[in-house]
């Protein structure tokens, strides 16, 4: 990467990561309060909707957000355009999933959830609202404005979700919190962002956008719908508890592994954007796009992978004692996140939307068998499902989406083999130590067992100067740089 993209690239790392990880550390925080509180039943009954919501977020975007990042020539009429016509979707989507509420009660057999459902569903005319202020600052690699958004927004959201639980004990706490994040949001998107629709509207730019953004679109509701059948699934034929189990240490192995691609991600699309025409400079960028990512997901998942038996009960109290093995199997299928994240946005940067599509409707088919088969097999047979449903679509995603930039399969998995092996003496390093009998507390034994790991893991890239930590050394002494200069 050039100079000016690189400075461009680690500025904008630097505050998609305060962004994220504040308002995910702020809501995680918050979380982990209100599960001391309310029971695992009460965050199932919430999970139970989640793909409704995912769904309706997904249709709302429509793809748009993408297509206007990736233009270079955005009018003012193209925003305002797109704006109107994802308020519109939003406005029926929230009438039609009002009128169906009582249905997705009657399918779960949970009386309460209409009422969940009608209050929960709002966020979708509210977040249609914010979605353009929102792609007007990604696409500017605007990260200061929006973590400060994300902060206020979680914050706020967050200590009145936990002054509920104390006053209500019951689901309605994670309800409103929820709708006051994104009302919240919104809100302030508003008053930061500088952008106001004009009194006009054209259907020529929602044309013109149409054939990028409706492969985007078809690819996310593919891949929002499957995501979300485990939680369907969990809900009606096993229980509320069970999903809520499922659902916090799924929503705890996230933190790490979807964030920080995500954050990666999120950078990353704007800026190779405008080199999207440079092959040979596309395939050096992503080559050490995933090899940094990697470096840093997949031993972190590994950690949580040694330390989970007393982390979880550390974070969420004894009730929750039936995660752990859940979040031991999910933390597997989450160090694979980034190899197939980075891989598909490959696709979408050099504006093969359609060959994304294609290969969404055929992982997805594989996971509609997967699901079809395993279902009735048992809870933790149905969660390792995952595992090897992730094993198989990443040899698909590598192979199809490094073709498109002479990435091999071969060629990415030797990469990525050293930290593999590396993370994995690191994994064994503070496993084959026990502290049950020796340290009778959870917070000293996690912190020695971490400490085991990240020695073991650090010195011995530096050791063998490991490729993906020569990637990282000059990144990180950035980033340190200008934590400092801000800090000053």
């Amino acid at each position: 990467m050039g100079k000016s993209l690189k400075s461009r690239t680690v500025k904008g790392v630097f505050w998609s990561a305060i962004d994220r990880f504040s308002a995910l550390g702020i809501q995680m925080i918050c979380t982990l309060i209100i599960a001391r509180i309310l029971t695992p039943a009460d965050f199932g009954i919430l999970g139970m909707i989640s793909v409704f919501t995912a769904v309706g977020l997904t249709i709302i975007d429509g793809g748009f957000a993408s297509a206007i990042i990736r233009r270079k020539d955005v009018t003012p009429l193209d925003y305002t355009s797109v704006f109107y016509f994802n308020i519109f979707i939003s406005v029926l989507l929230y009438a039609i999933l009002f009128i169906v509420s009582p249905y997705i009660s009657e399918f779960y057999d949970e009386p309460g959830l209409t009422s969940i459902c009608r209050i929960t569903f709002l966020i979708l005319p509210i977040n249609a609202l914010g979605l353009i202020q929102n792609t007007i600052l990604v696409k500017r690699i605007d990260f200061r404005s929006l973590a400060i958004i994300s902060f206020l927004s979680a914050l706020i959201s967050g200590l009145i979700g936990i002054f509920l639980a104390y006053y209500l004990k019951s689901v309605w706490a994670l309800v409103w919190q929820n709708f006051l994040m994104y009302f919240l949001r919104t809100i302030i998107l508003w008053i930061v962002g500088g952008w106001y629709p004009m009194l006009r509207f054209s259907i020529q730019p929602i044309k013109q956008m149409w054939n990028y953004s409706i492969n985007l679109l078809a690819f996310g509701l593919i891949s929002n719908i499957t995501q979300n059948l485990y939680p369907l699934i969990i809900g009606k034929i096993y229980s509320a508890t069970q999903l809520g189990l499922y659902s916090q240490a799924d929503r705890l192995q996230k933190l790490p592994s979807t964030s920080i691609t995500d954050v990666i991600q999120r950078v990353c699309f704007p800026v190779l954007s405008e080199v999207n025409d440079n092959n040979e400079r596309l395939r050096d960028a992503y080559r050490k796009i995933i090899m940094v990512a990697f470096f840093i997901v997949f031993p972190l998942m590994m950690l949580l992978i040694g330390t989970a038996d007393q982390l979880i009960p550390l974070l969420l109290g004894n009730n929750w004692m039936g995660a752990i093995v859940f979040f031991k199997i999910l933390c597997i299928a989450g160090s694979l996140y980034p190899l197939h994240s980075i891989n598909l946005n490959i696709l979408n940067v050099v504006g093969k939307s359609k060959i994304s599509l294609y290969l969404e409707i055929t992982r997805k088919s594989l996971l509609a068998i997967l699901i079809f088969i395993f279902m009735n097999q048992g809870i933790i047979t149905f969660v390792w499902m995952q595992v090897v449903y992730g094993v198989i679509v990443l040899i698909l995603n590598v192979y199809f989406c490094g073709k498109e930039i002479r990435y091999s399969v071969f060629s990415q998995l030797k990469d990525l083999f050293p930290t593999v092996a590396i993370s994995f003496l690191a994994l064994l390093g503070c496993s084959i130590v026990s502290f049950h009998e020796i340290i009778d507390n959870r917070l000293l034994t996690v912190i020695i067992k971490s400490l085991i790991f990240i020695t073991i893991y650090w010195c011995t890239n530096v050791l063998f100067s490991s490729q993906a930590y020569m990637y990282m050394k000059p990144i990180f002494y950035d980033l340190k740089n200008k934590m400092v200069h801000h800090a000053n």
